[in-house]
């Protein structure tokens, strides 16, 4: 099984007390990336979120809301992904 390629800790630190420090890796990069880059557009079509999702839009309301909410995420992270493998290449 290959590792996931993340990109590291996007925002590593540590916390300093009064019993001493803990370091803590924070987010990955991936899981930033994902998190603010721009998902699919308020015109995207169903007919693309069923190749993102694997399934039809729902026809119910609630059910369509989290069917575009697993598409977006999808998308984010294969977004997060594409700039990933640039990056190691140096792009």
């Amino acid at each position: 099984m290959r590792k996931l390629k993340d990109g590291g800790p996007a925002f590593p630190g540590t916390l300093y007390g009064q019993n001493g420090s803990v370091s803590r890796a924070g987010m990955s990069l991936r899981d930033w990336l994902a998190a603010t880059i721009p998902g699919f557009a308020d015109d995207a079509s169903p007919e693309v979120g069923e190749a993102m999702v694997g399934r039809p839009l729902p026809s119910d309301y609630v059910e369509a809301l989290v069917w575009w909410a697993e598409a977006d995420a999808k998308l984010r992270y294969i977004k997060a992904d594409a700039m990933l493998a640039e990056r190691e290449k140096g792009g």
